[in-house]
């Protein structure tokens, strides 16, 4: 049989397709998070279940739904960069359900007032 399948909406109200995307190269998960002066809380997100800041710096992402391993590209950025020094962000650490990042400004640790992330794993 020859053709092709369109379709326009996946959806399932439970499983895996009910906190992930099931199309491959769609984020696995990505979030806005408010961080200033020792804030960590979530603005909007897909496939967060927290944001912890564990010290100046230093942020936890826990994801709902686990990644099936530990590989993954992470892209972060952040707002308002006042004093013009470069700004770094390192993953270092983590696992399948949990990414664990710091955040350093002209090489000191550093909270921006908002940080922004887009997961992509399996």
């Amino acid at each position: 049989m020859a053709g092709s399948l369109v379709v326009s909406t996946l959806n399932n109200d439970t499983g895996v397709l009910a906190t992930q995307n099931g199309m491959r190269g769609i984020a696995t998960a990505w979030g806005q998070f408010d961080t200033y002066l020792g804030a960590a809380t979530i603005g909007s997100s897909f496939n967060v279940s927290s944001f912890v800041r564990t010290q100046t710096g230093y942020y936890s992402i826990y994801l709902i739904t686990p990644m099936a391993t530990n590989s993954f590209v992470a892209n972060f950025n952040s707002w308002q960069n006042q004093s013009g020094n470069d700004v770094t962000f390192n993953v270092v650490g983590g696992g399948a359900n949990r990414i664990d990042v710091r955040t350093q400004e002209g090489g000191i640790p550093w909270d921006p007032v908002s940080l922004f992330f887009v997961l992509h794993g399996n």
